[in-house]
């Protein structure tokens, strides 16, 4: 394996690792988690206020996790 190719590696993990972050921190909204004491329609409503952001930030997930393989 030459340099170039570990070079592309390396930043490759170094991309997923923002990318994975900014999909489930900045744009799905993660963290912090809902807290274990919220009753059922709480967690249903953080859910259902969140549905577009959470799908859009799970697909940059997605699209991140390819960038692990290398």
């Amino acid at each position: 394996m030459n340099r170039r190719s570990q070079l592309v590696c390396l930043y490759s993990g170094y991309a997923f690792f923002v990318l994975y972050l900014f999909g489930i921190v900045v744009v799905a909204g993660f963290i912090p988690p809902p807290a274990p004491s919220w009753s059922p329609d709480a967690v249903m409503a953080f859910f259902d206020g969140r549905h577009v952001r959470i799908l859009v930030g799970m697909s940059v997930c997605a699209f991140a996790s390819a960038l692990y393989l290398p």
